[in-house]
C-alpha cells in the first residue's frame, strides 16, 4: 500500500461507519486525516486545516459536492484537490468536464482509490529534502504531474489565467495535471499546488489553463512575486535553472 506521510486528507461522507474507517486506513499509512459527514461539518475542518484533498461523496444531507467546492473557492486561501466518491447522474458529467473534480472512485474498488489518491499526492517530505539540497535562495522549482506520470516542466510565458510549459512529451486538450512548485527565499519556503488542464499546443509551448476554481490560488501565487519584488522574467529564468 502507498504512503501518504506529510498529507492532509477531508473525507466528507454520509455513511459514518465506512468514511471512519477509510479515514482510519488512510491515517495507519501516515496521511493526516479527517472526517465530516455533511457540507457544514466540511466547512468547519476547512476554516480550521489546511486540507492537501478532499474525498467526498457527490450527495451529501445537505447538498452536493460542486456546493462545498463553490464555498471552498469564495472561502478559504489555500483550496485542496477535489475528489468524489460514487458515480455522477449523467446530467452532471458536463460539470465534471469542468475539471473542479479531479477523479471519481467507485467506493467498492479500494485498491484503485489508494492508487488514485496516490497519483493526486505529492511526496511533499521528498520534494521539501531536494528543494533544501538542489536550490539558492529565491530559486524556484516546478514539478508537473500528468496521471502517473512526474515531471519537471520549463516555464516559458505566464499569464494571468494559464502558465506555458515547454514538454518532451505533448498531451491532449482538456487533459487534467498538478503543478508543483515552491518559491524558497532566505529560510522561508511558500509552496504552491495548482491544478488545471491542457489547452492544445501553441508556438510558446503547451498552455497550461489554471483551474477556475483554482484561479485564486494562482492569484496568490502572482501576488506573492509582487510582493517579494520578483518578476515574471526571473521567475522564467530560475525555473528554467539559469
Amino acid at each position: 500500500m502507498n504512503r501518504y506521510d506529510g498529507n492532509t486528507i477531508l473525507i466528507v461522507d454520509i455513511d459514518r461507519v465506512y468514511g471512519t474507517q477509510l479515514a482510519e486506513v488512510l491515517a495507519s499509512q501516515g496521511a493526516r486525516t479527517s472526517f465530516g459527514s455533511s457540507i457544514a461539518e466540511a466547512k468547519e475542518l476547512l476554516l480550521q486545516f489546511d486540507f492537501d484533498i478532499v474525498i467526498s461523496n457527490y450527495y451529501l444531507t445537505d447538498g452536493i459536492i460542486f456546493q462545498l467546492i463553490d464555498w471552498c473557492e469564495k472561502n478559504i486561501r489555500t483550496l485542496p484537490i477535489f475528489t468524489a466518491m460514487g458515480n455522477p447522474l449523467p446530467g452532471e458529467l458536463d460539470l465534471l468536464r469542468k475539471q473542479s473534480i479531479a477523479d471519481v472512485f467507485s467506493k467498492g474498488d479500494r485498491n484503485r482509490m489508494f492508487t488514485g489518491i496516490s497519483n493526486l499526492l505529492f511526496d511533499f517530505k521528498e520534494f521539501q529534502g531536494n528543494l533544501q539540497e538542489m536550490i539558492s535562495p529565491s530559486e524556484v522549482m516546478i514539478e508537473l504531474k500528468v496521471k502517473e506520470e512526474r515531471m519537471f516542466a520549463r516555464p516559458i510565458e505566464i499569464a494571468d489565467d494559464c502558465i506555458y510549459l515547454l514538454l518532451k512529451q505533448q498531451f491532449q486538450a482538456g487533459m487534467f495535471g498538478i503543478m508543483n512548485f515552491s518559491l524558497r527565499e532566505k529560510k522561508e519556503v511558500q509552496h504552491f499546488v495548482i491544478p488545471g488542464f491542457f489547452a492544445g499546443e501553441f508556438a510558446e509551448g503547451q498552455q497550461f489553463r489554471i483551474n477556475r476554481t483554482y484561479q485564486g490560488h494562482w492569484k496568490i501565487f502572482l501576488d506573492h512575486m509582487q510582493d517579494k519584488q520578483m518578476n515574471i522574467s526571473n521567475f522564467l529564468k530560475k525555473a528554467a535553472g539559469h
